[in-house]
C-alpha cells in the first residue's frame, strides 16, 4: 500500500492541481468579457466631456458602452447653484432604480466621484447609497503682495507695491488691493496717484495646481497734482473712478501661489493739468493698464 499510493498520490494532486488551475483560467476568462451598460451624461459647461468620464470609467471597470435594451442603464446628471456643484448618479437595473447624490466644490471633483460610485456598483464591492462622501465647498482667505508696472494714470508710468486680500467659495472669488506707488516728479509738477481696487471673479478655472480667472472691478482713489515751477504754484486733489477688467493665471507652490495679472481700466474723470494760462502739463488718459506679479497665501 505504501509503495502504491506513492505515485498514484503525486497523479491525485497533479490532477488537483491542474483542475485548480483549469477553474482559475475559466474565472479570468469569464471576468474578462466587459459589461455591457448604458450611459447618459449632463453637466453644465467646463464639467469633463462625456467621453472623458466614460473613458474614467473603463479604467475603473471592465465595462463596455452599449445602446441596447436590458443592460444596466448609469445616468450621470451635474448641476450648479453657482456656490457648488451637485451630482446625481441613477442605475436603472431591470426597472430597479438606485441613486446617489454628492456634492463638491468643482465640477471636475463631483465627476470624478460619481465615477467611483459607479465602478464600485459595477464590480458590487459596496452597496451605492454608501458611496464615499465628497467634501462640500469651503470659504478660503489669502493675502499677498507683489511689484507691478502702472501707466495712465501718472505722466510716467510708475513702479508699485500691490498688497491685496481676498476670499473665495467654490469657482467664485472676491479681492481687495491697495496700490502703493511713488511720486511722479513730471516737468513743471509733481503728481501721486494713490487708489485701492475692489474685484469680483465670478469664475475661477482650475486645472490641477494652475488657475485661471477673468474679472471686473472698480478702482477707487485720488489722483494728486502740485505745480513745481509757479511762484505761486497750486495743487490740486480729484477723484480717481476706474471701472477694471482684469486677467489673472496662478500657480500653487507649496502653500504659496504666485500669480501673474493684467488690468486695463477706463477713468471716468479725467482732469487737465495746467500751467496758466494754458500749458498743458498732463491729461489723464481714456485707457490704463498695469501689470503685476504677485505672491499670495491662503489660510486654512
Amino acid at each position: 500500500m505504501e509503495h502504491g499510493g506513492g505515485p498514484l498520490g503525486a497523479v491525485g494532486c497533479a490532477v488537483v492541481r491542474a483542475t485548480i488551475v483549469l477553474a482559475l483560467i475559466g474565472v479570468r476568462v469569464a471576468a474578462a468579457g466587459p459589461e455591457p451598460i448604458q450611459v447618459e451624461y449632463a453637466a453644465p459647461a467646463g464639467c469633463p466631456s462625456e467621453a472623458e468620464v466614460v473613458t474614467r470609467l473603463h479604467e475603473r471597470a471592465n465595462v463596455a458602452r452599449v445602446e441596447v435594451a436590458g443592460a444596466r442603464r448609469f445616468a450621470f446628471a451635474i448641476t450648479s447653484d453657482g456656490a457648488a456643484y451637485r451630482g446625481e448618479l441613477t442605475i436603472d437595473a431591470d426597472g430597479e432604480l438606485t441613486t446617489r447624490e454628492v456634492t463638491a466644490a468643482t465640477c471636475d471633483e463631483v465627476a470624478g466621484a460619481l465615477v467611483v460610485v459607479a465602478a464600485l456598483a459595477l464590480q458590487q464591492q459596496i452597496p451605492v447609497a454608501r458611496a464615499v462622501p465628497v467634501s462640500p465647498a469651503r470659504w478660503r482667505f489669502a493675502a499677498g503682495a507683489g511689484v507691478a508696472r502702472y501707466a495712465g494714470v501718472t505722466p510716467s508710468a510708475r513702479i508699485g507695491v500691490p498688497i491685496y486680500l481676498a476670499t473665495g467659495h467654490g469657482h467664485q472669488a472676491l479681492r481687495a488691493t491697495f496700490d502703493l506707488t511713488t511720486t511722479d516728479d513730471a516737468p513743471m509738477a509733481s503728481f501721486q496717484w494713490l487708489a485701492g481696487r475692489i474685484e469680483a471673479c465670478p469664475y475661477v478655472w482650475r486645472f490641477g495646481r494652475l488657475a485661471a480667472a477673468p474679472c471686473a472691478g472698480l478702482q477707487l482713489g485720488a489722483l494728486r497734482g502740485k505745480g513745481t515751477v509757479a511762484f505761486e504754484a497750486m495743487s490740486e486733489t480729484r477723484p480717481w473712478v476706474a471701472p477694471e477688467a482684469v486677467g489673472r493665471i496662478g500657480i500653487r507652490l507649496s502653500g504659496f501661489e504666485l500669480e501673474l495679472e493684467g488690468a486695463i481700466a477706463a477713468p471716468l474723470v479725467r482732469d487737465r493739468y495746467y500751467i496758466a494760462p494754458s500749458t498743458t502739463i498732463y491729461q489723464v488718459p481714456a485707457i490704463a493698464y498695469g501689470v503685476a506679479t504677485t505672491l499670495g497665501i491662503e489660510f486654512p
